[in-house]
C-alpha cells in the first residue's frame, strides 16, 4: 500500500450521485441539522485544507518534538473541518427556513386565489339563474304578445266585478314587484361576480410573484442542502484519516504507521461492501415492485409491514403504513420542533414504524433531499408533466437518494421517521400539480392506488 494518501479532497468532474450508507456513522449532527452522508466525489472541493500525508506522519515519529507539532497540526485540521461543516450546514438551515416561509406564503396566496375564483363562479351562476328567472316572469306577464294587459283586465269577464278587477290588478303588481326583485338580485350577483373576478386577478398576480420567490428559494435551499451533505461525507472520510494519523502519532507501542494505514483500508473496504449490499437490496426491492402489477393494485396498506408497496401501472403507494390524516383543514399540530403555522394540511399522512421503507410514488428525478424545518428531512421527486411528489418527516440518516438521481416507481428512497413538526413516525405525502398542492387521495385513486 502506498505510504501517502493523495488528495482526499474531492476533485472536479465525474461526480457520482450514489448515496453512501455508513454502518458506523450514518449521520452527523452539527448546528441542529442532521444530514445523510453522500459520496465525497463531488463536483468541487469541499474544503480548503490539505491533509498531512502518511509520509509526514512517519517522519514526525522520528522525534518527540516533531510528533507533538504534528499532533497539534492535525487536531487543528480536525477542528477546521468541523467548523466548515457546521458553517455550511447552518447556511443550509437558513436557506431551508427561508424556503419554508416562501412556500407558506405562496400556498396561502394560492388558496386565496382558488377561493376567489370559486366565489366568483358561484356568484356568476347566481346572476345567470336570477336573470333566467326574471325573463321567465316577464314572459308570463307579457304572454299576450305585447298587448295592453291593463285593458285586458277590464275586458276580462272574470274582472267584471270590482273584487275581480282589484284581484287582477294585485296579481299583476305582485308579479311586477317580484320581477323587479329578481332583476335586482341578478344585478347584485353580477356586480359581485365582477368584483370577485377582479380580486381574483389581483390575487393571481400576487400568487405568481410569490411562486417566483418560492421557486428561487427552493433552488437555493436544494443547492445548499446538497452542498452540506456532500461536504459532510467528505469531512467524514477525511476525519477518519486524520483520526488514524493521530492514533499512529500517539501510539507508544510497537504498532507501525503501516498498521494504521491497513486498518483504514479495511474499514473503507467494509464500508464499500455495506454500500454495495444496500444498493443491491434496494435494486431488488425496486425490481420486485416493478414486476408486481396486480389489476387491483389500489388495495390499502396495513400497519407498515411488508417490503413491497401496492403498484398500479406507473404508480405505487408511497408507504405500507395506515392512513392517519388527510388533506384539508385541521387543527394546529405541535411537536418539540414547534407548531404548524396554519390549519390547512397539504398532504396525506401514512403512519408506519420508525425506519419503515418509503417508496417513490412514480419514476422521476430527485429535486430535493435534505432537512427542512417543518418537514424535518424531506425528499421531492419531479415526475414530469408538471407533477411532483414530496415525502416528509424522514428519519435522521434515512435519506437514501440525492439530488439529480433518477428513481423508479416503488423504489425505496427513504426511511420513515418523525423529524420536523411530527408527533409520531409517519410519511407526510404531498402531490403538486403545476406548482400547486392537490389532494393526494383522489389523485392517487385515479391512478389505481388507494391511500386508505
Amino acid at each position: 500500500m502506498a505510504k501517502t494518501i493523495v488528495n482526499l479532497i474531492p476533485r472536479k468532474g465525474g461526480a457520482s450521485r450514489r448515496p453512501i450508507f455508513r454502518r458506523a456513522i450514518a449521520a452527523l449532527v452539527v448546528g441542529g441539522i442532521v444530514a445523510t452522508a453522500f459520496t465525497a466525489n463531488t463536483a468541487q472541493s469541499a474544503f480548503a485544507v490539505e491533509l498531512p500525508t502518511w509520509n509526514d506522519v512517519q517522519q514526525a515519529k522520528a522525534n518527540e518534538a516533531a510528533t507533538a507539532a504534528k499532533v497539534t497540526e492535525i487536531e487543528g485540521l480536525v477542528k477546521t473541518l468541523q467548523d466548515e461543516v457546521a458553517a455550511t450546514q447552518a447556511e443550509a438551515l437558513r436557506t431551508a427556513t427561508v424556503l419554508d416561509d416562501a412556500e407558506q406564503k405562496f400556498n396561502d396566496a394560492d388558496h386565496r386565489y382558488n377561493s376567489l375564483v370559486e366565489q366568483a363562479a358561484a356568484s356568476e351562476e347566481k346572476a345567470t339563474t336570477a336573470s333566467t328567472q326574471a325573463s321567465s316572469i316577464a314572459a308570463q306577464m307579457y304572454r299576450s304578445s305585447g298587448s295592453d294587459q291593463t285593458l285586458e283586465l277590464f275586458l276580462d269577464q272574470n274582472a267584471a266585478s270590482a273584487d275581480g278587477l282589484l284581484s287582477k290588478l294585485s296579481m299583476m303588481t305582485q308579479a311586477t314587484d317580484r320581477n323587479n326583485t329578481v332583476y335586482e338580485d341578478a344585478k347584485v350577483a353580477s356586480n359581485n361576480a365582477k368584483s370577485l373576478g377582479d380580486q381574483a386577478e389581483e390575487a393571481k398576480t400576487e400568487r405568481e410573484r410569490l411562486r417566483a420567490e418560492a421557486d428561487a428559494a427552493f433552488k437555493a435551499a436544494a443547492e445548499a442542502s446538497q452542498k452540506a451533505q456532500e461536504q459532510l461525507a467528505a469531512q467524514q472520510v477525511q476525519q477518519e484519516t486524520l483520526n488514524a494519523q493521530l492514533a499512529a502519532l500517539k501510539d507508544t507501542t510497537q504498532a507501525t504507521v503501516a498498521g494504521y494505514q491497513e486498518r483504514l483500508a479495511q474499514e473503507a473496504a467494509a464500508r464499500k461492501a455495506a454500500e454495495e449490499a444496500a444498493a443491491q437490496a434496494r435494486a431488488a426491492a425496486a425490481a420486485a415492485a416493478a414486476a408486481q402489477r396486480p389489476a387491483g393494485g389500489g388495495g390499502g396498506g396495513g400497519g407498515g409491514g411488508g417490503t413491497l408497496p401496492p403498484v398500479s401501472g406507473d404508480w405505487a403507494r408511497p408507504s405500507n403504513g395506515y392512513w392517519s390524516s388527510g388533506y384539508g383543514g385541521r387543527g394546529q399540530v405541535c411537536s418539540s420542533y414547534g407548531c404548524t403555522g396554519g390549519a390547512f394540511h397539504t398532504g396525506t399522512d401514512l403512519a408506519a414504524p420508525e425506519g419503515s421503507p418509503i417508496f417513490a410514488a412514480s419514476s422521476g428525478t430527485v429535486t430535493f433531499s435534505g432537512p427542512r424545518p417543518s418537514y424535518g428531512n424531506m425528499i421531492e421527486i419531479d415526475h414530469g408533466g408538471g407533477i411532483k411528489t414530496r415525502y416528509g418527516h424522514i428519519m435522521n440518516g434515512g435519506l437514501y437518494v440525492s439530488v439529480g438521481q433518477r428513481v423508479g416507481v416503488g423504489e425505496v428512497i427513504a426511511g420513515t421517521g418523525q423529524t420536523g413538526m411530527a408527533t409520531g413516525p409517519h410519511v407526510h405525502f404531498e402531490v403538486y400539480v403545476n406548482g400547486s398542492t392537490t389532494d393526494p387521495e383522489p389523485f392517487m385513486w385515479a391512478r389505481g392506488i388507494s391511500l386508505r
